[in-house]
């Protein structure tokens, strides 16, 4: 962020079990996966705080004894919180209990195992000067991939759908107003996705960002090999 700009916080959900990477790297959690011999946690982290976001509150559940103690053993260049889940809460129930830590500030979500080669505070400068709830990063792809793909309108986010196919595709990435995080749905366990997004997008408060560059999923076996060609470590 630049001097004098409010600060947009960023939330890292970390908290999964990633059964998917589990015949990989084992017991660990996913975002701990190593990456040419760093957690890709860290380096997520670490370009985080090149890209100028100073506060960076991390999501934990599944092994997040792991995650803690090794984080708080370096410095990443960023000052870290954990919200601490008890049991597997959805992508909403995570956002949801993190938001206390947030305080009054504007939220990025980032799935902590995601990894977008385009700077992400040029999406964050965008949503602080719109005037749109929420602002989505959207990635074009042409190979085929598993996802969730957008129709985007005059800017705005106006169709969300899981599908396998090609064309203008969820990062992941969301910039939320911190009011908005208000009108989260009163549940203990849910789904971004599908219990919040929705709504937003029905009434055309959604805006789309497009970051360029590559989209890479760890979670799979197939990103997995592709972030350690992509991140030397």
């Amino acid at each position: 962020m630049q001097e004098g700009e409010e600060e947009v916080k960023v939330l890292i959900l970390a908290g999964g079990l990633g059964t998917r990477l589990r015949p990989v790297i084992g017991e660990l959690p996913k975002p701990m996966a190593d990456v040419n011999g760093k957690p890709f946690l860290e380096i997520l982290l670490r370009k985080l705080a090149r890209e100028g976001f100073m506060d960076i509150i991390i999501s934990v559940g599944y092994r997040k004894d792991i995650i803690e103690e090794y984080l708080d053993r370096i410095d990443v260049g960023a000052r870290i919180a954990y919200s601490e889940e008890s049991g597997q809460l959805g992508t909403g129930g995570a956002l949801r209990k993190a938001i206390e830590l947030a305080g009054s500030s504007d939220l990025l979500l980032l799935n902590g195992d995601t990894y977008v080669s385009d700077s992400l505070s040029s999406l964050a400068k965008f949503h602080e000067r719109n005037g749109f709830d929420a602002t989505l990063g959207t990635v074009e792809v042409s190979e085929e991939r598993k996802g969730g793909f957008v129709r985007i309108e005059k800017g705005r986010v106006v169709e969300f759908s899981e599908k396998v196919g090609t064309g203008t595709m969820s990062s992941g990435a969301i910039a939320f107003r911190s009011t908005t995080l208000d009108l989260l749905p009163q549940l203990d366990v849910f789904s971004i996705e599908t219990d919040f997004m929705p709504a937003l997008i029905g009434n055309g408060r959604v805006a789309a960002y497009r970051l360029n560059g590559e989209l890479i999923d760890i979670g799979t076996p197939e990103g997995y090999r592709r972030i350690r060609e992509v991140v030397k470590g």
